[in-house]
Parts: structure tokens; sequence; C-alpha cells
């Protein structure tokens, strides 16, 4: 028995004999995801830098079993270069944005097109991480070099010294043994089908809360296990778009009453991106950022609701529950919800999509939100007329629409036009030297221990692009000045510009977890009808005047377009309607999957008010 065990043990230490350099040199790059955090960044995670050792041992022995395969040092040398040339590119993120990679990294990347690439560029290039990425990838090479060129040299240091042998045992005994443990945990936990259980268990496995990049076992593992969860995650999510399509295909084969409303007004739905609710003046906003619809306000006009959420703070995730007739605060999934525009266009309504996001040739995987919002399903069936082409500015895309759909006297339209809003970069969002650069960091009335003169100034911009982003809402609502109509705009989420800590645009809670959600989470949402609308629904105005403060969550819009839309079918469900007198907040508002944000801010929603 003793001379198998030692045979065996023999045999395994094969690529440690053979490779040693190498072996060394992988497990060290394989772990570097989280030691870059951590010298780049200063995040405590020496568990996690621990276990990423141990899981890249494992893996680069695996490695050096291949270079004793082969017998060669080019296969060797092209084995570590390949490896450090992945693990490289998995650093980037880390480097500079302060992300991992992640199933929702990668989704956003394959969601971005060319202005958002740019944008996202221009905000995160800057000297330091430019030089850390370069450095990086040069000690990588220096690594691999070495391994080849010495490793030799490591293995006759080692068999020299007895001592040294032992230790070297001990530590690669002890690592691979933990190293395989945990990795068949982490197998275990997401190489699974189930969506929920795969959700469920990356929860519990932030060492925070989760956010919009969570699982920190998984994604700042070693870099291996990293790429695997990340494209099983992936891969998992694109599982519901076949269950989804089987919904819409009911809804086909539902015979629904014609909706009254469809014959006397017309509903338009305006979906922003990235707008701070806080950041308008009809929030509290001490800079006049939304001129027009701050006189809107004042004739009566809009009705700027109060306590309104997104499920989600990534745009993909908030629209697929904004669209579909699911409840997220009663466990609902998007995947097996009727799509309600759909549900609309069954009723009557002429449906008409304005995209300026999403066009039918950036549809090139499942999991993308165009493969949603441009379904083949929906193609004459749902929409009536969809835009094939997208501009740089909300303000042309508008000019873009009056050619394909000149305002007119027609009424049964319910519009959906999802704009680019204050994505960032906001300076990219609103024409230079337009008249629209009206504030400057100078223009900034209030100040903050982090806010610097560059801070300010991108505040400004930011609320330049708000200001532009009101501009073209005015003109969306002149559009339908001859027709009786009532607009819906809100945010797909919120944002952070600097408001209570040092960071902009979405980012992961830091202590103040109440404060981030509200941050992120809360959004504006502004009914507004036109003078012919009210004049003719009285009644119906007097029920949206009477929600402005009742609670309510950005997936049950589609229920509250239903019931402006007078859609009598089973879809509709007026206790999830915010203007129906029998809505009913759901008594867990929960959002980026199990958050319960009512209970974290301490807020208690009043179901009827």
């Amino acid at each position: 028995m003793k001379n198998i065990i030692s045979r065996t043990a023999r045999v395994a230490a094969t690529p440690l004999r053979e490779w040693p350099g190498l072996v060394a040199a992988l497990t060290v790059i394989l772990a570097t995801i989280p030691l870059t955090a951590f010298a780049v960044h200063g995040h405590p995670m020496k568990k996690l830098i621990a276990a990423a050792l141990c899981q890249g041992f494992v893996y680069a022995w695996l490695a050096g079993w291949l270079a004793v395969a082969a017998r060669r040092r080019w296969v060797a040398a092209a084995i570590g270069g390949v490896v450090a040339l992945a693990m490289w590119l998995m650093c980037l993120p880390v480097i500079f944005a302060d992300r991992m990679m992640s199933p929702e990294v990668l989704l956003l990347m394959l969601e971005t097109d060319a202005r958002e690439a740019g944008s996202f560029l221009g905000m995160v290039m800057s000297a330091r991480p430019v030089l850390i990425a370069a450095g990086l990838l040069l000690v990588f090479a220096a690594m691999i070099w070495a391994a080849i060129k010495y490793g030799g040299r490591l293995r006759c240091c080692v068999a020299r010294r007895p001592w040294l042998r032992g230790a070297a045992w001990v530590v690669c005994l002890s690592a691979g043994a933990a190293g395989t443990a945990h990795l068949i945990y982490m197998y275990s936990r997401f190489m699974t089908g189930d969506i929920a259980r795969f959700e469920n268990w990356t929860i519990r496995q932030s060492r925070l809360v989760p956010t919009l990049f969570n699982s920190d076992e998984a994604v700042l593992g070693d870099g291996v296990t990293a790429l695997l969860f990340t494209v099983r995650g992936l891969r998992i999510n694109t599982s519901e778009l076949p269950r989804w399509e089987d919904i819409q295909r009911q809804v086909l084969a539902t015979e629904m009453p014609r909706a009254a409303e469809a014959d006397s007004v017309n509903i338009v739905v305006i979906i922003g991106e990235s707008f701070i609710k806080h950041h308008s003046p009809l929030y509290g906003y001490p800079l006049a950022t939304t001129p027009r619809m701050s006189a809107e306000a004042a004739a009566g006009r809009l009705v700027a609701m109060t306590d309104y959420i997104s499920p989600a703070n990534i745009t993909s995730a908030s629209m697929r529950n904004m669209m579909n007739l699911n409840s997220a605060g009663d466990g609902e999934r998007w995947a097996d919800a009727a799509f309600f525009p759909l549900v609309a266009a069954r009723a009557g309504w002429r449906v008409r999509l304005f995209d300026n996001q999403l066009t039918k040739a950036r549809y090139t995987v499942d999991v993308q939100l165009a493969a949603m919002m441009r379904n083949p399903l929906l193609t004459g069936r749902c929409y009536s007329l969809a835009n094939d082409s997208i501009c740089l500015y909300d303000g042309d895309f508008i000019s873009l629409v009056d050619s394909i759909a000149p305002p007119g006297n027609t009424v049964g339209l319910l519009d959906i036009y999802h704009l680019y809003g204050q994505h960032f970069a906001p300076a990219d969002r609103y024409p230079a030297n337009a008249g629209f650069d009206r504030y400057n960091a100078d223009s900034i009335p209030y100040s903050r221990p982090w806010l610097t003169p560059e801070k300010k100034q991108y505040i400004a911009e930011y609320d330049n692009a708000t200001r532009y982003n009101d501009y073209v809402i005015g003109r969306i609502i002149d559009r339908y000045a001859n027709t009786p109509t009532v607009f819906l705009y809100f945010s797909d989420h919120g944002e952070e510009m600097y408001d209570a800590s040092d960071c902009a645009v979405r980012n992961e809670p830091s202590g103040d977890l109440a404060g981030w959600l509200r941050r992120q989470f809360e959004i504006p949402f502004f009914v507004i009808a036109n003078e012919r609308y009210i004049a003719l629904r009285p009644g119906r105005w007097h029920d949206v005047r009477n929600a402005a403060d009742r609670p309510g969550m950005l997936d049950n819009i589609g229920q509250a377009v239903l019931g402006l839309a007078a859609t009598g079918s089973r879809y509709y469900r007026p206790e999830r309607d915010i203007f129906s007198p029998t809505y009913r907040c759901p008594p867990r508002r929960t959002v980026t999957r199990s958050l319960l944000y009512d209970s974290i801010v301490g807020h208690r929603p009043e179901n009827n008010r």
C-alpha cells in the first residue's frame, strides 16, 4: 500500500518536477484578478486571494500535464502565453473600472455600441490605468520567460535541499487539496440549469450585498473559474428567451375585446436613460434643468410621482421587467409574463416603437435586450411601425421620427420612445455649441468634500444633458398637440453623480446601503397630459393626480399603461395599476433580485392614499 501511495505521488508530481517554473508562474498569474483588485484599488480580500492561489495551482498543475505530454519548450511557452494573455484581458475591467468580469459585465459589453464604447473609454482612459495595464502585461511576459528559461534551476534548487523539498510537498498538497475541494463546491453551485438556484447562490456569495457585480468567490477567484462562471451565467440567462416567446404565442392566440380608448386618445410612453431623480427642480434640485416639464407642472398638466423605483440599475434587467406584465415584488419573472405592448396591440391599439438605442441590426445573441424588443414574433403582430436606424443625439432622433411618422390627427396610438438620455458620458449626450452648454463648474451651487473643479464640471455636463433631455421631451409633447394625449415619462434606473459619495455613474455600495439604494433605484416619473386629454378624460386625470404619492415600481408600469388604454383582458390587473383606486403596492418592493428596498431605506409604503 505504501508503495502504491508513493508511486501515485511521484506520478502526480510529474508536472512539478518537469515544469516547476511554469506551474509556479501560472499559479500566480491565474490568481491575478483579486491580486490586482487589492494592489490597484486596495480592496481587502485576503481570503479570496488565498482561495484564488489554491485554485490557480490546480489549473496550473493541469496545464503542466499538457506541457509534459507535448515535451516541447515552445508548447509550454505557448500554454503560458495564452493563459497570461487571457488573464490580462480579465484584469482590464478591474484596472480601468474597478469591475470584475461577470455575466452582467459581459452582457453590458455585448449590448454596447460604438457610441457607448467611445464614451466609456473617454471616461476611464488616463495615464495611471494605462501604465498599470502595460506594466502588468510586461510582468506576465517576464514571468513566462523566466519560468521556461530558469525552471530547471528551480527544480535543482529544491532537489538539493531536503527541507525545501519537504516544504514544497506540504505546500503543494495543501494547496491542491484546498483548491480541488473549493472548485468542486463552486462547480456544483454554478454549473446548473436552474436560473433561480443560480441567482440565489450568486447572491449568497456576495461579500457585501448583491449588486451589478456579485458572487465574489466566482468573479474574484482564479481566472479560469471567473471565465467559466461568466460564460455559464450568460448562457443560463439566454435560456429564458424561448420561454418568453412561448408566452407571447399564447397572447397571440388569445381573443381580446377592442379597447374603447383606442378610438379616442393617444398614449405615449417615453423611457429615459440614467436620469437622476434629484437633478430635477420638480424634486427639489436648485438648477433649472427641466424648464419645459416645470412649465407643464405649473400649468397643471404634469404630475410628478414621488415614490417610484426601478427593479434594477442596469438597462437590460430594468426593461425586461418594465416591458412585461410580471411583478418582481411578487416573485414573478419577466420570461413568464406577457409583453404589454403586444397585449395592447391585440386590443386594437396601433403600437409604434421609436428606439434610439436598439435596432434589429444589433440583435446578434439571444441574451441581448434587442432579442426581446425586436423579436421576430413582434414583427407585424405588435408594432405597426419601428425605426431601423439611430442617431447620435436624441434631438436628431426626434427629427428622424418626424420623417418616418409625421405628426397628425390620428388617435389610438401607443407610441413607445426609448431615448439615449443622460447615459455616460453626459457631455456626449448633447450637441456642442448649440446653446445647451448652459452650466459649468461654477454653476454648481453646492459643495462636497470630494468635489474638485473637474468633478463639478462633470456634474455641470450631466445637468446640461438633463436640460437637453427636457428639450427633447418637449419636442415629443409637441408632436401630439392636435390629439388628446397622455405621456408617461420615466427613467430606466438611477445614477450617481458625486451627489452623496465620491463616485459617478453606477457603482457598488459603500457603507451607506440605504443611500446607495436611493441613488441607484429611485427614478423620476412624470405623467403629462395635454389640454385636449384633460378636457376629454377629467376623471382619468383626477385618478392620476390622486396617485402622485403612491409607492410603485417599474415592473408594474405595463399595468398602468393597460389601465390608461382601457384594455379589458385577463392580462390587466387593476390592483397592480398605480392609477387605479384598487391599487395595492407589493408588500416587498424587491430590487436587484433580493434587496428589500423599503425595509433597508426605512420606508413603510402606504398602499392607498
